[in-house]
């Protein structure tokens, strides 16, 4: 079946996972940069930040690193999402001072977007030794002499240079930059957790399309960014992988048409371009889809929007998600049957601690049984049982067939269908 040829996409998606978890490990143990001076990479009171480091941090984000940076750097005590790519670095943290988003436009712009749970004094850039920048208050717009809960700031290093203005409403910060011949618009909302975007363009040109900055650590380094390209690349220009087949999975409609699993809070992992996720929040569940691939949720976006309903997206490695409420639902359409390959304990890690007891969990994966070449990876009967038995039980496994666009072509590669109930924790 042609439409289901591996994308690169898929064929080096869980290496790339392989690697992240390699990477997280040795995160812990970096402690500073072998440029920085004595003392630069411990963090400050309140968050603060100092010119020395965030030089520092504009010479290591002008190329692609494996490690991530210390998070003192960055005046956090934990690294919860990161991304870099041509334009831009992304990275979120939290500390005691609250939580915070840095977007780092290259060359040497850094915006900085602290919030906290109640006011809090301002922070001063710090010194740095030889390091100069030039630091400007954009919110609250007073200049930041008494507490607030929310800091936007603009930090130029390296000489560089940045017309900035911010509209803020309801929350909701639209920071608009003019960093040397580049348009930057950042959309940078009141709740880190509900998404904020980036768009970047040149001579009215758009070098990168509005989309989501990520919710997690996505794959990273040299490697990981050309293979986010790739998978990203995959959704531009009006194409769509064949993965990717645009109609509501038939097994998933069943379980909801029949009443077997009834509204409430629903994940979908590996969402797409959103057909699933839409379908579910049409019939009424508060419904979240993860993606790796941002192009996909913008388009996903545009269907929540024509059919009318609100669905949280997020862009991140479904491996390396942060913290959320447990969800009663969760659904998975070929993203498992990829990462097991290479990360079966981080996938079921994710879903176990993603679902909440008595939740269900629907998968549908390759089936090894599958006599034909090509089409998806296959996984074997006992793999699903090894990976998942211990804590779900079974509700139901049987063989299926996946659909393709054509809803006459009923001869689909071969797929499990497995419905599962997850159990309580041992005591």
């Amino acid at each position: 079946m042609a439409e289901y040829e591996p994308h690169p996409r898929r064929r080096v998606l869980c290496a790339v996972l392989a690697v992240a978890a390699v990477v997280a490990g040795l995160v812990a143990g970096v402690a500073a940069l072998p440029a920085l001076a004595e003392g630069e990479a411990t963090p400050l009171a309140g968050g603060a930040m100092r010119a020395g480091g965030l030089a520092a941090l504009a010479e290591r984000f002008a190329e692609f690193r494996d490690d991530l940076p210390p998070a003192a750097l960055l005046g956090v005590e934990k690294l919860i999402a990161y991304e870099e790519s041509p334009h831009f670095v992304y990275v979120r943290g939290t500390g005691p001072a609250g939580d915070r988003q840095v977007v780092f436009i290259k060359p040497g712009t850094f915006v900085v977007d602290d919030r906290s749970p109640a006011p809090v004094p301002p922070w001063q850039l710090a010194g740095g030794g030889e390091a100069k920048a030039a630091c400007r208050v954009l919110l609250p717009r007073d200049g930041a002499k008494e507490p607030a809960a929310r800091f936007i700031r603009v930090i130029c290093t390296g000489g560089q240079e940045a017309e900035a203005t911010l509209a803020a409403e309801a929350g909701v910060a639209t920071l608009k930059l003019a960093v040397g011949d580049r348009a930057v618009t950042l959309v940078l909302a009141g709740d880190p957790a509900q998404g904020s975007t980036i768009a970047v363009s040149q001579a009215g040109k758009a070098l990168l399309a509005e989309r989501l900055l990520p919710a997690g650590i996505m794959p990273h380094g040299a490697k990981g960014v050309r293979m986010l390209e790739r998978w990203d690349s995959a959704y531009r220009g009006g194409r769509t992988p064949g993965w990717d087949v645009g109609r509501v999975t038939d097994e998933l409609s069943k379980i909801v048409e029949d009443g077997t699993i009834r509204p409430g809070r629903a994940l979908e992992l590996g969402c797409g371009t959103g057909t699933n996720a839409v379908y579910l929040a049409t019939k009424g569940f508060s419904v979240t889809g993860v993606e790796i691939a941002p192009t996909a949720l913008t388009l996903a976006e545009q269907q929540a929007r024509k059919a009318n309903v609100r669905v949280r997206w997020l862009v991140a490695d479904v491996t390396a998600l942060g913290e959320m409420e447990p969800f009663d639902f969760v659904f998975d359409r070929g993203c498992y049957h990829h990462v097991q390959l290479y990360n079966s304990a981080g996938f079921v890690k994710t879903a176990n601690r993603l679902t909440r007891p008595g939740g269900h969990f629907l998968l549908l994966a390759g089936n090894a049984n599958e006599p034909r070449h090509g089409g998806p990876p296959r996984v074997e009967e006992k793999k699903l049982v090894d990976d998942f038995a211990e804590t779900w039980d079974f509700v139901c496994l049987r063989e299926i067939r996946f659909e393709s666009r054509d809803p006459n072509n009923k001869s689909g590669p071969w797929a499990w269908s497995l419905l599962m109930r997850r159990r309580p924790p041992k005591e």
